[in-house]
C-alpha cells in the first residue's frame, strides 16, 4: 500500500499568520490532531459506503479494527490500515483459488493429496438455508426453487429438525435428493458448469465432461451453528484440485481497489485550507 505523509510546517504559518510560532503552534497542533482523527473517520465511512459483505469485513475487520490511529509523539499522529486488508485497500486481479494459499492451504480442513501429488478438498455450496443464523439464503435462486420443489414432491420438511431417538439433533447429511436436470447443457447451461474439451483433459490430467448439473448429488445436511443453532440447509459438493489452475476454474473475480488512502489524503489538503483560511481570520482580525 501506498504511502502518504502530511507535514504542516508551523514556522511557515506563523509567518503566513504575521505570529509568532509559539502563538500559534498549540492551536497548530489541536487543528492537526482534529484533522487526524477526521481522516480515520472518512476512511471508515468510504468502506462502509462502498464496500459490501465480505469485502467490508476483510477491510475493517471486527470492530474496525484494520484501520487504526494512533498519536506517535505530541506532533505525529497515525492512520494506517492493516496489511491483511491491502488486497481491498489496492485492489488485485482475478486469481486462482485452487491454490495452497486459498482453498488448498496445507494443514486445511478436508485437503488431501492424490498419488500424481496433486491436491485437492471437497466443497460445499449452499443452494438454500433453511433454518438457523441466515434462514432463507440462497446461492443462485433458480437452483434454491428447483431445491424446494424437490423436497416438497419428497415430503421432506424445510424447517424441521431431523432428531435422533435420544432427543438431539441429527448431524451430516441427512436427506438426498437426487433431483435430476430438466434438459440437457445445450438446453439449460445456466444450471450447468462449464464444460471440459479433450486439450484441457489433457492439459490438466482431469477427466474432459460435457458440463455438470449443478444440482448433481445435492443433499439436505444438519450443522450446529456458532450458537449452539441447528442450522439445516440443501448442499452440494465439488472438488477443486490444485490440477484447475492450468484452465482457470476456481478463480476468484477481479477486485478494484477501495484507494481510501488517497482520497483521504486528498481531503485532509482541502480541510487544512479551510483550517488555514479559518485561522487566518482569527488571529488577523
Amino acid at each position: 500500500m501506498p504511502k502518504f505523509n502530511f507535514i504542516i510546517n508551523s514556522n511557515q504559518i506563523a509567518d503566513q499568520l504575521r505570529q509568532s510560532v509559539s502563538a500559534i503552534q498549540g492551536r497548530v497542533r489541536q487543528e492537526a490532531e482534529a484533522l487526524s482523527v477526521s481522516a480515520h473517520a472518512f476512511i471508515i465511512q468510504k468502506a462502509q459506503a462502498e464496500l459490501k459483505g465480505f469485502q467490508l469485513q476483510a477491510f475493517l475487520g471486527d470492530n474496525n479494527r484494520n484501520v487504526r490511529w494512533s498519536k506517535v509523539d505530541k506532533n505525529i499522529w497515525v492512520v494506517e490500515i492493516d496489511e491483511s486488508a491491502a488486497w481491498v485497500e489496492d485492489g488485485r486481479p482475478s486469481v486462482s483459488m485452487a491454490t495452497d494459499t486459498w482453498l488448498l492451504k496445507p494443514g486445511a480442513k478436508g485437503v488431501k493429496t492424490a498419488k500424481d501429488g496433486s491436491t485437492y478438498r471437497s466443497i460445499p455450496m449452499t443452494s438454500g438455508r433453511f433454518t438457523g443464523p441466515g434462514q432463507g439464503k440462497v446461492g443462485n435462486p433458480v437452483l434454491s426453487s428447483m431445491v424446494k420443489s424437490a423436497m416438497k414432491q419428497n415430503k421432506i420438511s424445510l424447517k424441521k429438525i431431523d432428531m435422533n431417538p435420544d432427543g438431539s439433533p441429527k448431524l451430516g447429511v441427512v436427506s438426498k435428493l437426487n433431483i435430476q436436470a430438466p434438459g440437457s447443457q445445450g438446453q439449460f447451461p445456466f444450471l450447468y458448469s462449464e464444460p471440459r474439451d479433450q486439450a484441457a483433459a489433457d492439459l490438466t490430467g482431469l477427466q474432459p465432461h460435457g458440463g455438470i448439473f449443478k444440482l448433481e448429488g445435492a443433499v439436505v445436511t444438519q450443522r450446529m451453528g456458532e450458537k449452539g443453532k441447528v442450522i439445516r440447509e440443501a448442499i452440494t459438493f465439488r472438488t477443486v484440485s490444485s490440477k484447475h489452475q492450468a484452465e482457470g476454474r476456481w478463480m476468484a473475480p477481479e477486485v478494484k481497489g477501495l484507494h481510501s488512502m488517497q482520497a483521504a489524503y486528498d481531503y485532509v489538503q482541502a480541510q487544512w485550507q479551510e483550517v488555514l483560511r479559518q485561522l487566518e481570520s482569527e488571529f488577523n482580525t
